[in-house]
């Protein structure tokens, strides 16, 4: 249904409706972010105070709030389906392409850093908000560190080997100049 609301067919041809216009694009991702924001947030109250909504609101959202956070999901996405660029310049930055390439690192060791700091405790601890910010504030770190020494020792060879065995003449990147060189572009950049 929602496709049918990007495309209009002229000459028994589905034509892009709102490709050419770019406020429609923004205005729809912003639309589609503005509505998942809302299903979630809308149940903040009822997290503190079970009461705060009467059985009614409560069936209601329950019957609606997933759906609506999928029909503003793909508000979001779809002028990106349809040749808009907005979406596609913002994630194919070169800051998000390097922060990116150390994510899946980090992806790779976060559980077990988060598993030897809950295992690794001796004592019972009181979990409060300031602990387990910290706690996630630790782990955090120690797993960017980690998966940055992860990237540049173990990721970024295997890649070199990978492409000197089955790249068609692509030439083999120095992992440390290549991620510094991207850090010091961004800095300079933004």
């Amino acid at each position: 249904m929602l496709v049918g609301l990007w495309c209009v067919e002229e000459k028994g041809k589905l034509t892009k409706l709102y490709a050419s216009s770019k406020f429609l694009q923004i205005f729809a991702s912003l639309l589609g972010l503005y509505t998942m924001y809302f299903i979630v947030t809308v149940v903040e109250p009822l997290m503190k105070d079970p009461k705060a909504f009467t059985q009614a609101q409560s069936a209601l959202y329950l019957s609606v709030g997933r759906t609506m956070f999928v029909a503003g999901l793909t508000a979001f996405l779809m002028p990106s389906f349809v040749g808009g660029k907005f979406l596609h310049n913002l994630l194919g930055n070169r800051m998000f392409e390097t922060i990116a390439k150390l994510n899946f690192s980090t992806y790779m060791v976060h559980l077990v850093v988060t598993l030897f700091n809950v295992y690794g405790t001796k004592y019972s601890v009181y979990v409060s908000y300031e602990k387990v910010f910290q706690q996630s504030v630790y782990t955090t770190f120690i797993s960017h560190m980690i998966g940055i020494l992860l990237y540049v020792f173990v990721e970024q060879p295997f890649i070199n080997i990978e492409q000197l065995i089955f790249g068609k003449g692509k030439k083999p990147q120095n992992a440390r100049v290549s991620l510094l060189d991207a850090t010091k572009e961004n800095l300079l950049l933004n």
